[in-house]
């Protein structure tokens, strides 16, 4: 079965590391530890960045940039970028095999237990599959899996059939909108879908990917970033 890597660098100067899809779930290979001066320079950066972080932050308080005094912004754990700063310890501790980073990550990843029940937008794939999915991915850990099922369940509320998609966002003067980002969540679904969750919510998923390259992808190529609903028809009104 097909389990990509979920993690975002945005809180760190190295861009992401994200949704690389190529890997298959299986046992995390056995590497032996590395140094820092054996790793790659992105992650020797990587790993200077996030000790930094490490000494600033408790694991209630989740890196998602720096001020202009050079400072840790954190957020907590209902910000749409809560997971990815768990997301990059459990990437550091796969890359180097350093337990110290699994402690580290598991610390942090516990913070974000309460939102596996979280309906109020579409961001818990990224809040959960950071952090929760790669903890399940790297250790197989059964909990975790099902912190990623409930999670599914909850997103799944957010998906209404005549509109064929999961609504992004319950704020604003939109009737029902619905942002490309969303996309990027609906591995959530899949993923639950194959792996014990409901069937249905595969459905889901394919079901708003399609209306989605309908009403978000221009003919050039582009997208708008949010295209507005009409629950009542299904149609879109405005983008």
């Amino acid at each position: 079965m097909n389990w990509p890597r979920f993690g975002f660098w945005i809180a760190l100067p190295v861009a992401w590391l994200v949704w690389s899809g190529q890997s298959q779930l299986k046992a995390a290979q056995q590497k032996p530890f590395r140094a820092v001066a054996e790793l790659s320079v992105p992650y020797q950066l990587a790993e200077a960045h996030l000790l930094e972080a490490a000494g600033y932050l408790a694991p209630n308080q989740h890196a998602r940039n720096t001020l202009a005094n050079g400072e840790w912004r954190a957020v907590g754990a209902g910000d749409w970028t809560s997971g990815f700063y768990a997301g990059c310890q459990w990437l550091m501790f796969e890359e180097t095999r350093d337990k110290a980073w699994k402690e580290r990550a598991s610390l942090q990843t516990a913070d974000l237990f309460g939102q596996q029940f979280n309906t109020g937008d579409h961001d818990i794939g990224f809040r959960i599959l950071a952090s929760y999915g790669n903890a399940y991915r790297l250790t197989g850990d059964s909990d975790a899996k099902a912190v990623i099922l409930n999670a599914a369940q909850s997103f799944a509320t957010r998906f209404d059939p005549l509109v064929g998609c999961t609504r992004s966002w319950d704020f604003g003067w939109w009737q029902y909108p619905v942002i490309i980002d969303n996309l990027m969540n609906l591995e959530l679904l899949f993923w639950a879908a194959q792996n014990g969750g409901d069937p249905n919510w595969q459905t889901m998923a394919h079901s708003h990917a399609l209306r989605s390259l309908q009403e978000h992808v221009r003919p050039d190529g582009s997208t708008y970033h949010v295209v507005d609903f009409d629950p009542a028809t299904g149609l879109a009104v405005w983008k």
